[in-house]
């Protein structure tokens, strides 16, 4: 039964495929396919204001001593500025130091117009059962992304925009 009900469906099915395909193959008056232009996205800025992606910038945001850098160079000067500000300022807590535990937390912010660190959110990925240590090591994380200090701001096509920015935070222990 089951395999006539199956057989049955297919043939069905396959009839009104092709007689939908056969009408619109009759049809003359179904106008000849355009042509599709695909060009750049258009970002409207009077209107809304939008988080621009860090990738499609002309200049990101830079921390002062980046601010003379231009493309490949600015976005190195960026990233290992932002890693050595979060090394120097990190202070692992004692009771996970204690515990060994390690693990990241991934922060999404926006730098915006005025080169403000602001809409900060996180993803905690600590692995521990102790929610209260999670929740330690994610304000000691959450400390130093508000400690970073005011950038230039992004510009793109000529405008100062906001940019969305993600990186982790990872506590590592040292082995000695």
């Amino acid at each position: 039964m089951k395999t006539k009900l199956f057989i049955f469906s297919v043939l069905f099915f396959t009839s009104i495929v092709t007689s939908q395909v056969t009408r619109i193959k009759d049809n003359d008056n179904i106008p000849a396919p355009q042509a599709i232009i695909v060009s750049e996205p258009s970002v409207v800025f009077d209107d809304v204001d939008v988080d621009m992606p860090f990738a499609v910038l002309d200049e990101i945001p830079q921390f002062l001593t980046c601010k003379d850098t231009l493309g490949q160079e600015a976005k190195k000067c960026f990233n290992e500025t932002l890693n050595n500000f979060i090394v120097d300022n990190l202070k692992y807590p004692k009771k996970a130091r204690k515990q060994k535990i390690e693990g990241k937390i991934f922060f999404l912010f926006v730098i915006d117009k005025s080169g403000l660190v602001t809409n900060i959110r996180t993803r905690n990925l600590i692995k521990t059962e102790d929610v209260e240590l999670k929740e330690l090591m994610e304000k000691e994380a959450l400390r130093v992304i508000n400690l970073l200090p005011k950038f230039k701001p992004a510009k793109f096509k000529g405008r100062l925009v906001n940019v969305s920015y993600a990186t982790p935070i990872v506590f590592v222990l040292e082995e000695k």
